[in-house]
C-alpha cells in the first residue's frame, strides 16, 4: 500500500510569552530517550503531544527538531504546543505522515520511535531503507513484541549499543541501536530481555525478569487445560528466565 503524502503544519510562534516557558515534566519512560541524544537534528515519530521535542529544544540540546504523527489531531496537538512555547517553522518541523515517509528531507542524526508494538516499529524502519546510514541514531520503545524488533535489528545489520529498562507503572525496554552492517543473532532470553539489561542484572531488570516470568508461566499453565498442549517454548523460556534470576549465565 502506498504511504500516504506527508503534510507539513506551518508553525506559526505567539508572541505572548512574558517568560521562558518551561520544558515539560516528562515521565521516566520518556525521560529516558534524552539520555541517547546527541544533539543533531531529532525526528521523534509517534510524537503526540511533542513533548520531547519540546524538552530538547527549550533545553538546547538539539539543533532542530522534526515532530511527526500519522494522525492529523496529534500532529495539529504538537503544532500547537511547540507554537505555545515560541517555537518556530526555524526550529522545528511537524509532520502528518506514516512513520518515516518524508522524515529523510531534514537529515535526522537521531530518531525516536517510542509508545508502539515492536512489529510496528520494525515495519517503520524497514520502510525507511535510508536509517541504515552509520551517522543516524535509533532510540526506540516497543510497547510489545521486544523480541520481535530485536530480532529485525540484529537481522538487518543493527548494532545494540544501550539498553535500559524505564519503571513507570510497568516496566519499559528502550533500545538504542545504530547501523553497521554486521549481522547478528541473539538468543531467546537476550531478544525478550536486552543482552545489555542482562548484562546489568540490577533491581529493574530482576523485576522485569520476574514479571516475564509470571507471564510466561501463566500462558504455559493456559495451554495445560487445553488438548494436547504444545509447552515447548514456554518452558524454554521458563528455564532460561529461572536461571538467569538464580544467578547463571548460560542462556544470556
Amino acid at each position: 500500500m502506498k504511504a500516504p503524502a506527508n503534510i507539513r503544519i506551518s508553525l506559526k510562534p505567539t508572541t505572548a510569552q512574558h517568560r521562558a516557558p518551561e520544558p515539560p515534566r516528562l515521565d521516566a519512560r520518556l525521560a529516558c530517550a534524552l539520555d541517547y541524544i546527541r544533539g543533531g537534528v531529532v525526528a521523534d515519530i509517534g510524537t503526540d503531544h511533542a513533548y520531547i521535542p519540546l524538552a530538547l529544544l527549550l533545553q538546547n540540546r538539539c539543533s532542530f527538531a522534526v515532530a511527526s504523527d500519522i494522525h492529523k489531531g496529534p500532529a495539529a496537538c504538537a503544532a500547537e504546543h511547540l507554537q505555545a512555547a515560541g517555537i518556530g517553522d526555524d526550529r522545528a518541523a511537524v509532520l502528518c505522515t506514516d512513520g518515516l515517509h518524508g522524515v529523510e528531507a531534514y537529515h535526522p542524526t537521531d530518531i525516536i520511535i517510542f509508545g508502539m508494538g515492536g512489529e510496528m516499529i520494525a515495519r517503520i524502519l524497514d520502510e525507511a531503507p535510508w536509517v541504515k546510514d552509520a551517522s543516524i541514531r535509533l532510540i526506540l520503545q516497543p510497547m510489545s513484541r521486544q523480541s520481535d524488533l530485536r530480532d529485525y535489528l540484529g537481522q538487518h545489520g543493527f548494532c545494540i549499543r544501550d539498553e535500559a529498562i524505564a519503571m513507570v507503572d510497568r516496566p519499559y525496554q528502550i533500545i538504542c541501536a545504530e547501523y553497521d552492517g554486521t549481522c547478528r543473532a541473539f538468543s531467546p532470553l537476550a531478544l525478550l530481555m536486552g543482552e545489555h539489561n542482562l548484562a546489568r542484572r540490577d533491581a529493574t531488570v530482576l523485576e522485569t525478569a520476574r514479571r516475564q516470568l509470571a507471564i510466561f508461566t501463566a500462558a504455559r499453565d493456559g495451554k495445560l487445560r487445553g488438548v494436547n498442549p504444545d509447552t515447548s517454548a514456554e518452558d524454554a523460556m521458563i528455564a532460561a528466565l529461572t536461571d538467569y534470576l538464580n544467578g547463571g549465565t548460560s542462556s544470556i
